[in-house]
């Protein structure tokens, strides 16, 4: 009995850390999305101003 439930708090271990791991690794994501999206968005804004000010 003994080691069946030292084998379920292991198991439960081991779930408990691949969700921690899989929600870390979301949130990197996310964080690594959101810089990009900001260098998508000053790139873009460089490139308007730069046409602004040729057809100026």
């Amino acid at each position: 009995m003994t080691g069946q439930l030292g084998f379920l708090w292991a198991v439960a271990a081991v779930v408990w850390f691949g969700i921690l791991f899989y929600v870390v690794s979301l949130i990197r994501r996310q964080n690594r999305m959101t810089k990009e999206l900001l260098s998508v968005e000053r790139s873009l804004k460089d490139i308007t101003e730069a046409q602004e000010d040729g057809q100026s």
